[in-house]
């Protein structure tokens, strides 16, 4: 083909047929077999670049697209997850009362030996200062 051929384009004039498919029209596959065309027929331009970033864009769309929606078996296992780390906090919850409940029970009998034990002592010493004092006494 001569330089003045009428079907000869530039990178530039088929990088922005794409992009009019790509943003304009949203006919995808057709934007993307044109960038295509850009990197094989004209690797050493600008354009070979600027369709590279955008195939990355179209492919990075796709997989947004895909995770956004989901399936439904993903969903439920993010809500099988939800209810599990609840039940977790629940148990949580209950293991941490059941411990404060167990602990203040064993505070409370601990401080009632210690009573007793005063008291007892307190008997003792009395009786034994009794005892002194009757053997004092002539």
């Amino acid at each position: 083909m001569a330089q003045g051929d009428p079907d000869v384009r530039t990178p530039l004039e088929v990088y922005n047929q794409a992009y009019t498919f790509h943003y304009v029209e949203n006919r995808i596959a057709d934007a993307c077999r044109l960038y295509k065309e850009i990197i094989r027929e004209f690797p050493d331009s600008n354009e070979c670049a600027y369709a590279a970033v955008q195939l990355e864009k179209i492919a990075a769309e796709e997989v947004s697209g895909k995770v956004k929606t989901g399936s439904g078996a993903r969903s439920a296992v993010l809500w099988i997850l939800v209810v599990i780390n609840l039940l977790g906090l629940a148990g949580f919850g209950g293991l941490f009362w059941y411990y404060r409940r167990e602990t203040s029970r064993h505070l409370r009998s601990v401080s009632q030996a210690m009573q007793r034990i005063e008291r007892s002592s307190f008997e003792r010493d009395r009786a034994i200062r009794g005892m002194l004092d009757t053997l004092r006494t002539p």
